[in-house]
């Protein structure tokens, strides 16, 4: 029996060996699985952390542009172009038949800049009044070459400008 028993002690120890063996090799292996996936993990959160900055990112830019936009129309309305020539046109032709001046306008586009001739007659104090309304528009320009002269014996005086929208050439 003192054989029996070394045998079975004998087919014991290694199976049991082997058995602690594999079970020490499946801890080894769902630690390294486990640590496998806490870096996995790492990368994803280190993308959607990427992801969250570029969208944050994108928001503030939106935002910005949302605060931008209306003083951008506000600064194009300030500058005549090509594309606003006949409005402003009817602008003029509006202001000068309240004030009671009757107009005549030719108008050029020299390189970057629009030039505008612009005659006028009424009585006196109409022509000035139009002119100081012309030179206190809301717009970028610069008015040249003012005068104003009496007509013959009448009570009609004619003058004319010259007026130049700078950078206004383009759009």
């Amino acid at each position: 029996m003192t054989t029996r028993k070394k045998h079975k002690t004998i087919i014991i120890l290694p199976v049991a060996f082997l058995v602690t063996l594999g079970l020490a090799s499946l801890y080894v292996g769902g630690l390294y699985k486990i640590d496998t996936i806490k870096q996995e993990v790492r990368a994803l959160e280190d993308e959607v952390d990427q992801i969250n900055t570029e969208g944050s990112e994108v928001r503030r830019q939106t935002l910005i542009l949302k605060e931008i936009l209306p003083a951008q129309e506000i600064l194009k309305q300030y500058f005549i172009n090509r594309n606003n020539i006949v409005p402003f046109i009817d602008y003029l032709e509006e202001i000068s038949g309240k004030v009671g001046v009757t107009i005549r306008h030719n108008n050029n586009q020299i390189a970057n800049s629009l030039n505008f001739t612009l005659s006028f007659e009424g009585e006196f104090n109409d022509c000035m009044y139009f002119i100081a309304l012309i030179e206190s528009l809301p717009y970028a320009l610069m008015v040249e070459n003012v005068y104003v002269e009496q007509k013959s014996q009448e009570d009609l005086w004619s003058g004319g400008m010259n007026v130049n929208f700078p950078g206004s050439g383009t759009d």
